[in-house]
């Protein structure tokens, strides 16, 4: 096959190609940038970002959508829980009395993750009242926590009950709006879990003797 070239091609004139050429490498953009410092913290500062847009939605603004609390009790995944365990004792539900109930949680995020959740419906640790009978309840639900940690890691030597990481997510963190504690023993599952969702020294998570703290300074 034949190709003639046009004499306007700068391919038949080698001499305007040369004169094209730093001109093409000047202005020619990468397609996909560079990934830099600044472009990462920038993405990860967005992610936090709206993360605490929408937790700050949960915390302050949801409670003008909600319905009354009878309501709630209908479409809460805990208070269907404890309903159930009205009628009968499913098998995931480790403990209960008539205050609070106990299971493991559905997405561990340590290799022992359970959850005390309080019989009546209370949204969270934030609606909590500052009442004595509140005191008691933070008491209990940690007592109980303790307990079934002990239970359930008797026969892991690697446990220390020391390290056990027992509290509350804040309203903004909550995944579930009905209180209910968290409590960890072993080794968290990941860097973020550990080191942000569940530390009780960052503002998601606050440890049963900070809440009890707050409820006694308040009190009077």
């Amino acid at each position: 096959m034949r190709i003639i070239l046009n004499s306007a091609s700068p391919l038949s004139n080698p001499g305007l190609f040369t004169k094209l050429k730093p001109l093409y490498e000047t202005h020619l953009e990468p397609l996909i940038p560079p990934i830099t410092l600044k472009s990462a913290l920038l993405t990860v500062g967005f992610f936090f970002a709206a993360t605490f847009v929408r937790w700050w939605f949960k915390a302050y603004i949801k409670d003008d959508y909600e319905n009354t609390k009878e309501s709630i009790r209908h479409i809460c995944k805990f208070c269907q829980i404890e309903r159930e365990t009205q009628i009968e004792q499913p098998n995931y539900v480790l403990y209960q009395d008539e205050k609070v109930l106990v299971f493991k949680d559905i997405r561990p995020a340590s290799k022992y993750h359970i959850l005390v959740v309080s019989r009546e419906h209370i949204k969270n640790c934030k609606t909590l009242p500052v009442t004595q009978e509140s005191i008691e309840l933070v008491e209990h639900m940690e007592k109980v926590t303790k307990l079934v940690l002990n239970r359930i890691t008797a026969n892991d030597e690697k446990i220390d009950p020391k390290t056990y990481r027992i509290g509350f997510h804040r309203s903004f963190g909550t995944s579930q709006d009905h209180l209910h504690m968290h409590g960890f023993a072993g080794e968290f599952r990941s860097w973020y879990k550990k080191n942000v969702s569940y530390n009780p020294n960052f503002i998601i998570f606050i440890s049963t003797q900070a809440m009890l703290e707050h409820l006694r300074k308040n009190l009077h």
